[in-house]
């Protein structure tokens, strides 16, 4: 496991703040709580099974005065090879927090 590293994903050109490298996420669905969307954007974007994740904590700050938002820790329970899984992510990598 990738202990004391953070995973980031490279935004895709096209999404909002393309270019740039960011913790994977994207918009709550009106079902779901900001933990499930955290674990299902995980998913879909770095190829990381929400059963994967031990939800460690969750840390809403308001940014936006249309929106929130909601950073969700987690560690993983396994090893798992994150990659780039679906358009929204050009490149995945395990870093420094700094």
């Amino acid at each position: 496991m990738r202990e004391g590293l953070v995973l980031l994903q490279l935004r895709a050109e096209w999404t909002h703040l393309g270019g740039t490298w960011s913790t994977p996420g994207g918009a709550i669905d009106s079902h779901e709580s900001a933990v499930d969307a955290a674990l299902r954007e995980a998913a879909e974007e770095n190829a990381i099974p929400a059963e994967a994740v031990r939800v460690i904590d969750i840390f809403p700050s308001v940014a936006h005065p249309d929106w929130t938002y909601h950073f969700v820790l987690g560690t993983l329970r396994v090893d798992v090879e994150p990659t780039a899984a679906n358009n929204e992510s050009e490149a995945v990598a395990w870093l420094l927090p700094d």
